[in-house]
């Protein structure tokens, strides 16, 4: 059987680890590299490093800041911000990085999945989108960083994604991250009715449980940030990862 995947996202601006609420309102929580050490020590089975600053202000990536992160991480590692094209990339795998999570560039330059996929392998291409759900309970795509045509069309760009060389998608529900009212099971089930390839869910795990309900519906891996990183209903920063045999059992 294969190991149920449970995955925390870091936030980080610059050296900083932040934490969000739907994705606004950045919070600093603490030192990053700390935190990798932390999540190394609870042998967590992979992790996610998002710099959510570098693709708005037009940045390239802190190449000798993810080099140190990459040092300190002894499990598998994404890292995700302002890769634009396949030579940062290359710099990206060259620090010892396993996947590069692509979000706004596959919009205005799709090609770079294919570009990334053919050297790297598709298992190295993990897509972030952003989905957010209006009064209707309708899905649509969303970016703070660059337009969006057929919003709506979910199903059109996943298809899309997959067939340029994309290895897993991530969907972020925006409207629960970091509120702890569990995931979209609703969100899981119309997008795995087309989707193909490994899919990771992301925003509102609450409990073991709800991570456990989504695995059954064909989930792939439970990222998440606030559940790991937050103990309390005031959310006290505290460093948490289940034991191996929770995960096991889920």
């Amino acid at each position: 059987m294969l190991k149920k995947r449970l995955i925390p996202q870091l936030l980080i601006n610059g050296d900083r680890l932040i934490k969000t609420d739907k994705f606004s309102n950045p919070r600093y929580i603490g030192d990053p590299l700390n935190a990798v050490s932390i999540f190394n020590e609870k042998k967590a089975d992979e992790i996610f490093i998002i710099d959510i600053n570098k693709t708005l202000l037009n940045e390239t990536p802190d190449f000798q800041y993810i080099a140190q992160l990459a040092s300190e991480s002894f499990m598998p590692f994404g890292y995700g911000g302002a890769i634009n094209n396949l030579d940062t990339a290359k710099k990206i795998f060259d620090l010892g990085i396993e996947k590069v999570i692509l979000q706004s560039s596959v919009f205005h330059n799709p090609s770079i999945i294919t570009d990334i996929a053919r050297i790297y392998g598709s298992q190295s291409v993990v897509i972030s989108l952003d989905i957010k759900k209006n009064f209707l309970g309708d899905y649509f795509l969303f970016s703070k960083n660059i337009k969006i045509k057929n919003q709506n069309n979910i199903q059109e760009y996943v298809l899309k994604f997959i067939e340029l060389g994309a290895g897993e998608i991530l969907f972020n529900s925006t409207y629960l991250e970091s509120t702890f009212k569990g995931l979209d099971m609703n969100l899981i089930t119309k997008i795995k009715k087309y989707c193909s390839i490994p899919l990771l869910i992301n925003g509102g795990l609450n409990n073991l449980n709800n991570a456990k309900e989504a695995f059954k519906l064909g989930v792939d891996g439970v990222v998440a940030g606030s559940f790991f990183v937050f103990y309390g209903k005031h959310k006290a920063v505290l460093i948490s990862y289940p034991l191996e045999d929770e995960i096991y059992n889920l």
